[in-house]
């Protein structure tokens, strides 16, 4: 099963968006506007949806553009005109779907919301490119491995819809939480409420793509969606699904996959996780990262602002459980301390480049 949409009025012509699934989509009313209003707002245009709309879907809108406007000055709030549409009665019951794919969060929200869920829901093309198709199979068996073992029904998507917003929008910034909206909408006809696992703690909350004040905003009258997560730092998830066997036979967090690694144990947050697995006593139970974790390695990171956040939830972490490790702490004070500095050097480049 498949849907399209074709994006008009762009700088670099037409793009069409494209979504398939191992289950049946839905393309009609709403579907579309978390995917393509992004886009609009960071050109400033006025944004024209074909067909009816959903209407709750477009009043929350307003509230979608408001939050954006004020966190990123390229987002500017724009018109939107379409038709709206009578909310559809759905007498079927429908299930509820978790986005899953096979990291820390998505264990942890599978996990903690076992009861809930019926659906996890597997996305290529967001953390792995879609034309990869060597790593993707690796990552989609690895999801059917742990919706196996966990009792799920796997959904499984593939999408396009990151490579069209790449030049134009930051994909952890701005437009991942309006892409899992699109695909969470798309599903209506078997979903009806999704679970969006957090990326940070609520303590550690900046503008990001996926925030809790953020997610619920893109709901329609078919779809509600759900943050979950942040009451948790990212050591206490890993705690929480270092219990699960299904979690440590398939746990993926890798991002950067050299040479189409499942998890390379190099990165910052195949390490970083192996981290939080060593401080429970559980990262030789965990069959898909290494044993060892490479000190030198960890130091040589440049540090972000979530890398940082990481970094210092881990220090923590090491306290509450008594981890006395001299060159592992050192290394983690080294990312807190040293992360301000970067994004002080990385502020002033940017600013150096736009004149």
């Amino acid at each position: 099963m498949s849907a399209s949409a074709i994006l008009h009025g762009l700088d670099e012509g037409p793009i069409q968006i494209d979504v398939s699934a191992n289950v049946p989509l839905n393309g009609g009313s709403g579907a579309w506007l978390p995917a393509t209003l992004p886009m609009a707002m960071r050109h400033g245009m006025e944004l024209r949806l074909a067909g009816p709309q959903d209407p709750i879907a477009l009043e929350n809108a307003a509230g979608v553009q408001s939050l954006l406007d004020s966190w990123y000055s390229n987002l500017r709030s724009i018109e939107i005109v379409s038709v709206s549409d009578p909310v559809p009665e759905r007498l079927q019951q429908r299930g509820v779907g978790s986005f899953f794919s096979g990291g820390a969060d998505s264990f942890y929200s599978a996990i903690e919301r076992s009861e809930d869920i019926t659906h996890l829901i597997f996305v290529t093309g967001f953390d792995i490119d879609v034309d990869d198709e060597a790593l993707s199979q690796k990552a989609l068996d690895g999801a059917r491995g742990a919706a196996k073992s966990l009792g799920k029904e796997l959904v499984e998507v593939r999408t396009n819809i990151r490579h069209m917003s790449e030049g134009l929008l930051d994909w952890g910034t701005h437009y991942h939480g309006a892409a899992l909206a699109t695909v969470g909408l798309l599903l209506g006809d078997v979903l009806e409420r999704v679970i969006i696992p957090a990326s940070y703690h609520t303590s550690d909350l900046f503008p990001w793509g996926s925030h809790p004040e953020l997610d619920s905003l893109w709901n329609s009258s078919s779809v509600t969606f759900e943050h979950h997560g942040e009451s948790a730092t990212r050591p206490e998830q890993v705690e929480r699904i270092s219990k699960s066997d299904a979690a440590m036979d398939h746990l993926r967090i890798c991002w950067e996959n050299p040479g189409g690694a499942f998890n390379c144990g190099q990165c910052e947050k195949c390490i970083r996780t192996m981290v939080n697995l060593r401080v429970v006593g559980s990262l030789e139970r965990c069959r898909t990262l290494p044993d060892a974790i490479d000190i030198q390695r960890l130091r040589s990171f440049r540090p972000e602002h979530g890398s940082a956040i990481f970094a210092k939830q881990n220090l923590e972490a090491m306290k509450t459980h008594g981890i006395e490790d001299k060159e592992l702490t050192a290394a983690l004070t080294w990312m807190v301390r040293t992360a301000p500095l970067w994004d002080a050097a990385r502020t002033i480049k940017k600013a150096i480049l736009r004149r």
